[in-house]
């Protein structure tokens, strides 16, 4: 079984490019909210990534660590997953 090891604070994700947060430089990211929501990822030069639309719930998305998060609506919380 895969443990979840929190490495920060739950927070409400920002919701604009300008908003974009790196969630305190996770490579992994816990996403949840109660509705559908997109997800948008951009490195730090605000280039996008890439987006996803995603089914109300919790999903984790991988990124470099200065790469930025911003999501139409829901919270983020930095994870990682251990043993």
């Amino acid at each position: 079984m895969k443990i979840i090891l929190l490495k920060g604070n739950e927070a409400t994700g920002g919701t604009s490019l300008g908003a974009a947060s790196t969630v305190s430089n996770a490579r992994l990211v816990k996403f949840y909210h109660t509705a559908a929501a997109v997800v948008t990822i951009v490195d730090s030069a605000n280039a996008a990534i890439g987006n996803t639309s995603v089914e109300a719930g919790t999903h984790y998305f991988a990124k470099d660590p200065s790469d930025k998060i911003f999501v139409s609506a829901g919270l983020v919380t930095p994870v990682g997953f251990g043993d």
